[in-house]
């Protein structure tokens, strides 16, 4: 039913912000600024004032984080 999958995404929403506040700051920040506001990998470097390759790494691990969190709060 439409009215559960909307219920559903915003629980997921809602645990994925929860999940991201437990990430270190500097993951965090380029979690948000690529994923949340969409900015390319270049401009979230120049933003930050580090280099592509840190931002490129900061990102990996920082999903890695998130994906952690994330099975850790559903048990799994």
């Amino acid at each position: 039913e439409p009215a559960a999958a909307v219920r559903d995404s915003a629980e997921d929403a809602e645990e994925l912000q929860a999940a991201l506040l437990n990430v270190p700051e500097p993951f965090q920040r380029v979690l948000v600024l690529h994923y949340i506001e969409q900015l390319p990998v270049s401009t979230v470097a120049l933003t930050l004032g580090v280099a592509e390759g840190t931002t490129k790494s900061r990102l990996t691990r920082g999903r890695s984080m998130l994906k952690q969190i994330l099975n850790s709060r559903q048990g799994t």
